[in-house]
């Protein structure tokens, strides 16, 4: 079994609506358990600052899926019809630690 760690945002569209959804598909993948969803929070545009504000959270799950069969299931939620929504990907399991960056302009730390 895998923890992972889901840093995701959205400052497109229905950014809250573009999360939840992912969230959803999340949970109700086979593979997958105890999704849990931090507070989502909106923030000011770092970098280019000509765009809207961004809504970024954290999530949590388990899954029997390797970090790279997870990447895979992420990027695949992503083409569903949604603009990019996640930010990055961690990974633990007793014998190994995995990070994937997919943005490599933003750095995230959520708590709830």
């Amino acid at each position: 079994m895998y923890t992972y760690y889901i840093s995701v945002g959205s400052n497109m569209g229905d950014k809250k609506g573009y999360i939840h959804s992912a969230f959803q598909s999340l949970q109700q993948h086979e593979a997958v358990s105890k999704v849990i969803s931090s507070t989502l929070i909106e923030t000011e545009p770092w970098g280019y600052t000509e765009q809207d504000t961004f809504v970024n959270g954290m999530w949590f799950c388990e899954s029997t899926l390797d970090p790279h069969q997870m990447l895979g299931l992420i990027q695949c939620l992503e083409k569903g019809g949604r603009p990019q929504t996640f930010d990055s990907l961690g990974a633990s399991h007793a014998r190994f630690r995995y990070y994937f960056s997919l943005r490599l302009t933003r750095c995230y730390a959520f708590f709830k």
